[in-house]
């Protein structure tokens, strides 16, 4: 026989639980959105970056590389697989090097006008298309759709050229090629006499950048 204090307490039990059951369960909370990737800046590292052109010319192919370009860029991101890009890459002009003296001399003096126009610059300013989160390493290449401005002789054209890059640790090592058309920079047309050579060229380079962690 139950006493009255043995029944209340289960009077008492019995409401404690028809409440709990009447609550609905505790809210989970929701993981916070893995931050996007911070701004990277990038030094070239000189000793190991090119670049240079190939050009058609009359019974033969003439190729160009310079060995002296330098620069600093900044990768920022700004959404739906866009990067905002500041900075310059440049080639010191004047190192282009073709393994012929005369045309060389020609190509400094007369064409690019090395002494008054010291520098072929590239000022990037978009990029487009899929990279690592945190700009880490990882294995593969990403292709990117680069645009931005490239003086030569002074004048400055906008250019939109095709780039893969590659994360080698914490380097990071873009490669690219595009056509020129010089004379759209003003550059006279070097042929001479019977030796002619196209009027469009095509630019490379591999660059090798270096984070500054700044």
């Amino acid at each position: 026989m139950r006493t009255r204090g043995g029944r209340l307490l289960l009077l008492a039990a019995l409401q404690f639980a028809t409440a709990a059951s009447g609550r609905g369960a505790e809210p989970v909370a929701e993981a916070a959105p893995s931050a996007p990737p911070l701004a990277a800046t990038y030094k070239i590292d000189t000793g190991a970056s090119t670049a240079g052109f190939t050009l058609g010319a009359t019974m033969h192919t003439v190729t160009g590389i310079g060995r002296k370009v330098a620069g600093e860029f900044t990768l920022e991101p700004s959404g739906a697989g866009r990067w905002r890009v500041a900075g310059e890459v440049h080639v010191d002009a004047g190192s282009l090097d073709t393994g012929n003296i005369k045309r060389d001399f020609k190509m400094h003096n007369s064409t690019l006008e090395v002494t008054r126009y010291p520098l072929l610059r590239f000022s990037p300013a978009t990029a487009a298309g899929a990279l690592p989160e945190g700009l880490r390493a990882e294995a593969g290449s990403f292709p990117l759709k680069l645009s931005g401005k490239l003086e030569i002789r002074g004048v400055a054209r906008e250019i939109s050229l095709d780039v893969v890059a590659t994360f080698r640790g914490s380097r990071l090592v873009v490669d690219g090629s595009f056509p020129i058309s010089f004379l759209d920079w003003g550059v006279p047309d070097p042929s001479v006499f019977v030796l002619r050579v196209d009027k469009v060229l095509a630019a490379s380079f591999h660059l090798e950048a270096i984070p500054t962690g700044g």
